[in-house]
């Protein structure tokens, strides 16, 4: 496999400023604040800040508005974004330009916010999403939230509950073909992880991690996540799926992911792209591959 170039989104994808957004969303006035420094900032720190700062940026830059329960993880919307962006411009597929053909897409783990496929649908017209997720409660959130925006026609919410090992089991697929797949798997193995790696960070974290136990932990973690995806790639790519993408929250899981990638399979001749997102001091990957057409 040749060297791969990384992948930036532009940096004025989203520009966030914060006296600005607290002007035209009072909701956020009270948590901006100005440091010794003379920066206008919030407290990231502060879920409730976050909450508000996440709803401002949808609202103003997007007509979009959420409801999430403190407990489930609060999208971070610049890095979001991105994500949305690159699958965007992966293959090049016309069809993203072209309004009248319909691009099919699939949002694994969608989470209470549904924000992956809220964004997309936003930004292109001509894209609908099938979004999954295995826990209730945040499924009943997501359908509250396509429908707090008027996009039931569009994005379609579903509760896994296939007793498969799956994570795309093909009787949630149905007849669809779908241009790619995106997800954010969760990084830890268990509870335990979790605390090991609080424990061994030198300072307070620069933004509060909140989330349910099925957004923070998967068996395996992330990288038994990634392995099992890229197992049913070989049976669904490119026909039923064409492109497989990820996040990846560790590096050391990401370059793993990428070397495996590169072993050869029998008659499988891989296409793999890769991407990076930054903000603020918080970095994590984008993993993108597909099978091309024999």
């Amino acid at each position: 496999m040749p060297p791969l170039s990384i992948y930036r989104p532009p940096e004025n994808l989203l520009q966030v400023d914060f006296v600005q957004l607290s002007k035209q969303y009072p909701n956020l006035r009270s948590y901006v604040h100005r440091t010794r420094n003379s920066i206008w900032t919030i407290d990231f720190r502060n879920p409730k800040a976050l909450r508000e700062l996440s709803a401002a940026i949808l609202w103003i830059h997007f007509q979009l508005r959420l409801e999430v329960p403190l407990d489930s993880l609060l999208p971070p919307i610049p890095n979001r974004l991105g994500y949305v962006y690159w699958t965007e411009h992966l293959s090049n597929h016309q069809a993203l330009a072209i309004s009248s053909e319909t691009v099919h897409a699939i949002d694994i783990g969608t989470g209470a916010s549904c924000i992956y496929p809220l964004l997309a649908c936003k930004r292109k017209k001509n894209v609908n999403f099938l979004a999954l997720d295995i826990d209730a409660r945040q499924v009943e959130y997501a359908i509250e939230n396509v429908a707090r925006n008027g996009l039931e026609k569009r994005i379609s919410v579903i509760l896994n509950e296939s007793t498969s090992a799956a994570i795309l089991p093909l009787d949630i697929l149905g007849s669809n073909s779908y241009t790619f797949c995106m997800c954010n798997p969760p990084f830890y193995k268990n509870a335990n992880e979790i605390r090991l790696s609080r424990a061994q960070k030198s300072d307070l974290p620069s933004q509060t991690c909140t989330g349910r136990k099925t957004e923070m932990m998967t068996a395996g973690g992330e990288l038994a996540f990634l392995r099992q995806l890229w197992k049913e790639s070989l049976e669904l790519s490119p026909h039923k799926v064409e492109w497989f993408t990820s996040l990846v929250g560790r590096k050391e899981d990401y370059l793993i992911f990428l070397r495996e990638l590169e072993q050869p399979v029998e008659r499988v001749e891989l296409d793999v792209r890769c991407a990076e997102f930054q903000n603020g001091r918080t970095v994590r990957w984008g993993v993108a591959w597909r099978i091309k057409p024999e």
